[in-house]
């Protein structure tokens, strides 16, 4: 019972982390084999691979917005 009882609040537990789909937040495996999921982080496989889309559309919204001129950092150099 008590083996039945952690295997379903692990599965609850890890299907509530990944706003995407099961796993991990930003699924930092899967993201570092390549795999593309839409939370990949910048800097991983998946990401080169086309993974990241919900970090990609914010970022797109803000270049929407704004130039690139207006797009500084706190020492005043432009954002690329």
């Amino acid at each position: 019972m008590n083996k039945l009882f952690f295997l379903v609040a692990q599965i609850i537990f890890l299907s509530g982390c990944s706003n995407v789909g099961p796993g991990f937040a930003n699924h930092p495996i899967a993201c570092s084999m390549g795999i593309t999921w839409d939370d990949c982080l910048p800097g991983t496989k998946g990401w080169d691979n086309g993974g990241g889309r919900i970090y990609r559309e914010g970022a797109q919204k803000v270049l929407d917005k704004h130039t690139p001129q207006e797009i500084m950092d706190s020492s005043g150099s432009v954002i690329k």
